[in-house]
């Protein structure tokens, strides 16, 4: 899997997508995860083979069922994208799959659930999700969860907590938090 990585990045050898794709391969059919994702990413962007979103699918899903957490999210997205009322008899729904890699801690399943119930208007799931987030360490979870406490939305309302928090997500780089202090 790490020859398949340095070939397709060029690292310490000249980049190669036939000799990364062939490690990947080989990785993946030993049942190592990560290659299975990149084969999964390599099918579904047409990067060295013919682009193929059956394919791709069907490495996500083997990584998702070994318990990648990153495979089951890869998988639940193109379920979703492409057909949105499937059930796979061993995972589940797409939404199914990413909100299972989300309980189990997946930063960006937990990002997306937490953008979507924002975009939908659903402030409790906004605030849960960017709490969770901010408990790993996110910027952006930090920040909308200052967000959350800062108009109420999903929570009691708190200048006090709001501010603490931006001052946090801002000292993690978040330039939107920085960009509210500058203007509290």
């Amino acid at each position: 899997q790490h020859l398949g990585a340095m070939y397709a990045l060029g690292i310490y050898v000249e980049q190669c997508d036939s000799l990364s794709y062939r490690w990947f391969m080989s990785a993946a059919e030993l049942g190592n995860t990560k290659a299975m994702n990149a084969l999964g990413n390599m099918y579904l962007n047409g990067k060295y083979v013919p682009e193929d979103t059956a394919e791709a699918c069907k490495w996500f899903r083997r990584s998702a069922l070994s318990g990648d957490l990153d495979g089951l999210y890869e998988y639940g997205l193109q379920l979703v994208k492409y057909d949105p009322e499937y059930r796979d008899e061993e995972l589940g729904s797409g939404y199914h799959c990413i909100y299972s890699a989300a309980q189990d801690g997946h930063r960006n399943s937990r990002k997306l659930l937490m953008y979507n119930a924002l975009r939908e208007g659903n402030d409790r799931a906004a605030f849960w999700w960017a709490k969770a987030l901010h408990r790993s360490g996110d910027h952006e979870g930090t920040k909308v969860l200052a967000d959350c406490y800062r108009h109420g939305r999903g929570v009691s309302r708190s200048k006090k907590i709001a501010r603490r928090l931006y001052l946090m997500a801002a000292d993690m780089g978040n330039e939107e938090a920085r960009l509210i202090l500058d203007k509290w």
